[in-house]
């Protein structure tokens, strides 16, 4: 009997690209995996990695934010607080921190107005451009960005602890290629898009 991803290959549409069925195979079959309908054992290697890569995002995402929501601090504004922390002393602009979540506009105002409701940002001119504000911490949410650095740098530290140097490295190389395949395809890119507000 054939597999349930031989299945899903031979009803794709024959005109389609290559690159279109690799989205519509790695999306389908992540959700698959999900709801149980696959095993790994049932993917090719090359599939079976993009299923991995995809449930260690979401792993590392729920584990995060579990962290966060103890710190009384949302996803999102956990991320923004982060990417700030490494701003420092500088501060960044709005269009950085929208940049950054992979967000609209509109979406990256809501979280920074909360943000600043809670006195952890403020807004100012920015001295070079009229038009930019520039997003800084305060004083109070200085302390705050810094523990969600370190608890992401201990999140990080422990869930890689038992890995080799070399491992690792190899790892990056191959994620770093992924990545650049992935931004390569304008169609992922806005796929991704639409799901990146939460992940740190």
């Amino acid at each position: 009997m054939p597999s349930h991803a031989a299945c899903m290959t031979a009803t794709l549409p024959v005109h389609w690209t290559t690159r279109r069925m690799a989205l519509y195979l790695s999306t389908h079959i992540c959700s698959s995996l999900h709801n149980g309908f696959l095993t790994m054992s049932d993917l090719p290697s090359k599939q079976s990695l993009i299923a991995a890569l995809v449930g260690t995002a979401r792993a590392l995402q729920t584990l995060f934010d579990a962290q966060l929501r103890e710190m009384g601090i949302t996803a999102a504004r956990g991320r923004v607080l982060w990417f700030l922390a490494k701003k420092l002393p500088q501060g960044a602009t709005q269009s950085d921190v929208t940049d950054y979540l992979r967000v609209e506009n509109p979406t990256a105002v809501r979280i920074l107005d909360g943000l600043e409701t809670l006195g952890h940002i403020r807004r100012r001119p920015s001295e070079t451009d009229r038009r930019a504000k520039i997003i800084e911490l305060t004083e109070a949410g200085r302390p705050i960005a810094e523990e969600v650095v370190h608890e992401s740098r201990m999140l990080y530290r422990n869930v890689l602890d038992d890995i080799s140097d070399e491992d690792l490295a190899t790892t990056k190389r191959v994620l770093d290629t992924v990545l650049r395949n992935v931004n390569a395809m304008g169609p992922a890119r806005r796929w991704a898009h639409a799901d990146r507000e939460s992940v740190l």
